[in-house]
């Protein structure tokens, strides 16, 4: 590394801008008890445009030399902002550089971080390898540089047996959807969503056997009860000439 160095500014005292001040001041003073209060006559009107123009020549001789004032002390000023600000552009890429490399050795040691992790994943994840990948199993920051190794070595063996357990619940307690819930289960690693999974299969049976057993006690019914032959045309009008009569006898 190099030597520490310091950005050093000199600020010495800027000289005084030396003109005429009291000289252009006394003539003012003496133009505006001049003019204060004046009148002008038709016959004076012309003295009166000249002594205006002379005026403005002061103000802009004033207004001139202001401005080239401004620009002597600007000049060094914006020369040294405009080395400074290309010198910036030249830390940034500087920077920039190293960034790159602090990267690279970074990334580096995250890979080894991730090797050795791999490592331990081989040596207890045995038959659930093809379901499980490494990839699924990592997190993130364990590959960080402050994370300690053997922790997260720890922290992956507890997944990869929790994941062994929590497939051996989905066998033992979901029967015949144990494969569709198992695939439930990989998509996010989650045991309750398998769990659910199992439920609403299992309802959606039930359901099933309820309309089945509704329709089979209907059919039984339907085939038990008495058969009713409707009357003829000939047999309703018979009827109602009965009825007619019998009225007719009441009465």
């Amino acid at each position: 590394m190099q030597e520490e160095l310091t950005v050093r500014v000199e600020h010495p005292e800027l000289p005084a801008i030396r003109w005429n001040e009291a000289e252009v001041q006394q003539n003012l003073t003496e133009m505006l008890a001049a003019y204060t209060g004046r009148v002008y006559t038709p016959e004076t009107i012309k003295d009166a445009k000249a002594d205006r123009a002379a005026v403005n020549k002061l103000d802009k001789q004033l207004s001139d030399a202001a401005r080239s004032a401004k620009a002597f002390y600007m000049k060094p000023l914006e020369e040294f902002l405009q080395s400074a600000k290309q010198m910036q552009g030249q830390c940034k890429a500087v920077s920039g550089a190293i960034d790159q490399q602090v990267k690279a050795v970074e990334e580096a040691e995250r890979q080894d971080k991730a090797d050795d992790l791999r490592t331990v994943y081989a040596d207890c994840i045995g038959e659930l390898r093809e379901m499980i990948p490494f990839d699924r199993l990592l997190v993130p920051q364990w590959l960080n540089k402050t994370y300690d190794l053997e922790k997260a070595s720890r922290e992956l063996r507890k997944s990869v047996e929790t994941r062994r357990e929590e497939l051996r619940l989905i066998r033992e307690n979901c029967g015949e959807d144990t494969e569709a819930c198992t695939t439930e289960y990989l998509r996010e690693l989650n045991l309750n969503a398998a769990l659910v999974e199992h439920s609403r299969r299992q309802n959606a049976r039930d359901a099933q056997r309820r309309a089945e057993a509704e329709r089979m006690a209907a059919e039984r019914a339907q085939a038990t009860a008495p058969v009713v032959i409707p009357p003829t045309d000939e047999e309703r009008q018979i009827a109602a000439e009965a009825f007619q009569t019998a009225q007719a006898n009441a009465a």
